[in-house]
This record gives C-alpha cells, sequence and structure tokens, in this order.
C-alpha cells in the first residue's frame, strides 16, 4: 500500500509540473 501512495503521489507531482496553472 505504502509503494502504491508513493506512486501516486509522484504522478500526482509530474501533473502538477506539467499543468501548474491548473493548481494555482
Amino acid at each position: 500500500m505504502k509503494n502504491h501512495l508513493d506512486e501516486v503521489l509522484q504522478r500526482f507531482k509530474i501533473l502538477v509540473k506539467d499543468f501548474p496553472d491548473y493548481f494555482v
């Protein structure tokens, strides 16, 4: 479960980098 959560967080960080304006 821990590993899955870390993977989701990594994917989310990538999304934030790809679409920074969307999260502002």
